[in-house]
Formats: C-alpha cells, sequence, structure tokens
C-alpha cells in the first residue's frame, strides 16, 4: 500500500526478476511481445505456479485438463495422418515395383522378339539363295531332258531317268 516491499526477499527477488528482463529486452526487437520474457524470467527466478501473484498478474498458468485433452486429440489425428500417409507411400511404392518389374519383362520380350525377326530373316535369306541355286540346277537339268529327247531309243529313256535322278 505505501509502496515498500513485505519483506527484503521480495524487494530482491524484483530486482533479479527487472534486472533479468533488461537484458532480455536488450537482445530482442522493439516491437517483440514482453510478455514471454517477463514470464520466462519469472519462471527462471520464482518457478513454475499456476496461482496469483499480486502485482504480477496470474503468472505461468499450467496446462488445463481439457486443453491437454484437445493437445491429445491434436497428436493423435496427426499421428493417424501420418500412418494414412505411410500407407500411401508404400502403396506407391509397391505399384512402382510392379511397374519395373512389368517394363522389364516387356524389355525382355522384345529383345527376343529381335531376336527372333534376325533368325527368321536369316533363314528366309538362306532359303531363297538355296532356292535360287536349285532353279539353276533344275534349269540345267531340264535341258538336259529336252536335248536328250532327240532320241526315242531305250539308251535315251535311261539316260533320261539318269539326268532326272
Amino acid at each position: 500500500k505505501n509502496g515498500h516491499w513485505v519483506n527484503d526477499a521480495s524487494a530482491e527477488l524484483n530486482d533479479k526478476v527487472k534486472e533479468y528482463v533488461a537484458e532480455q529486452i536488450q537482445k530482442i526487437e522493439e516491437d517483440t511481445d514482453l510478455d514471454p520474457v517477463v514470464n520466462a524470467a519469472f519462471v527462471k527466478f520464482v518457478g513454475e505456479t499456476s496461482s496469483y501473484f499480486r502485482g504480477q498478474g496470474l503468472g505461468v498458468k499450467s496446462t488445463s485438463r481439457k486443453s491437454m485433452n484437445g493437445i491429445q486429440e491434436k497428436l493423435q489425428a496427426q499421428q493417424k495422418e501420418v500412418e494414412e500417409e505411410r500407407r500411401k507411400r508404400e502403396s506407391v511404392e509397391c505399384q512402382l515395383k510392379e511397374v519395373k518389374i512389368q517394363l522389364e519383362e516387356e524389355r525382355k520380350s522384345r529383345e527376343a522378339m529381335v531376336r527372333d525377326q534376325k533368325l527368321l530373316k536369316q533363314s528366309m535369306m538362306a532359303l531363297a539363295s538355296h532356292l535360287l541355286s536349285n532353279e539353276q540346277q533344275f534349269s540345267t537339268g531340264i535341258l538336259n531332258i529336252i536335248s536328250n529327247l532327240s532320241g526315242s531309243d531305250e539308251a535315251s529313256c535311261s539316260r533320261l531317268m539318269d539326268d532326272i535322278t
């Protein structure tokens, strides 16, 4: 009532808090809210309490049961969300692995198809070459047959059979 502290310990505590707050104010910018600085100083020298102090306001409040439940609900919701995102990520990773396996199988299939096409082309070329060489031999054989038909005796028939075989 008269502007003096009740005892010397309270006055000393007030002086310590004021010094600490002054030090902290020098470290921060001008537009910063000072309430957190004052509360931090109060907690540092007095300790954490939820009761009212004359001239100091409410002090530091402990978290109420209602707000604690709200915080726990938010935490659980975030944990569920994280778990859901993890499941989605695992699902996408699994699908990605399946697509990679499918692409690898398709690549191997294409390589086998190209290999088979090359073999088929080589076989066709060999067959065409063989047919061309046989066609020349066939033409020569026909000419021999025709030239041998000039006579119709038995000897020429046997020569004809020899030429065919």
